[in-house]
């Protein structure tokens, strides 16, 4: 399953996804430890539970941040993008 995050680079505003993450990821790093924190909005496919919808975004995540592959899960939350 693949989720594709939306930014404001690639989609405009009234284009944004239907959910909200908040994704904090803790890795071994030189000298400690690495905490990165990403923010971005997501459409799932129907039917998507939350564990596959953690599961593609942790993985698009450590594609595009391979140093945080492995890490563990300090924060994850995902709600609806709507007010």
């Amino acid at each position: 399953m693949t989720i594709q995050p939306t930014t404001s680079e690639n989609a405009p505003n009234t284009a944004s996804g239907t959910h909200h993450y908040i994704l904090t990821l803790q890795a071994p790093a030189p000298g400690g430890l690495r905490v990165d924190t990403f923010s971005s909005t997501a459409t799932p496919h129907a039917g998507c539970t939350r564990a596959e919808a953690y599961r593609a975004i942790y993985d698009s995540v450590v594609q595009t941040h391979p140093a945080l592959a492995g890490g563990s899960t300090v924060f994850f939350s995902l709600e609806p993008n709507i007010l």
